[in-house]
């Protein structure tokens, strides 16, 4: 979005957008997918490096905490 920012058209063509393909060439579905894509990353980094840090530490088996929880 530093090159050429969203505009208010881009938002009106994304509405209107019928396929992955119309909305992968509208700037403002790139810069969306981009910062969900980089949260989902940052969440799931999140999760695995707890599961390493309780497994490492010997804190608690987190496979009987996960079945407690379900």
């Amino acid at each position: 979005a530093w090159k050429q920012k969203p505009t208010v058209s881009d938002l009106k063509k994304l509405a209107q957008a019928n396929s992955f393909d119309e909305m992968m060439k509208n700037r403002l579905f790139k810069v969306i997918l981009v910062a969900s894509l980089a949260n989902l990353g940052a969440m799931a980094g999140t999760f695995i490096g707890i599961y390493i840090i309780w497994q490492r530490m010997g804190l608690i088996n987190p496979s009987e905490l996960l079945k407690g929880i379900i």
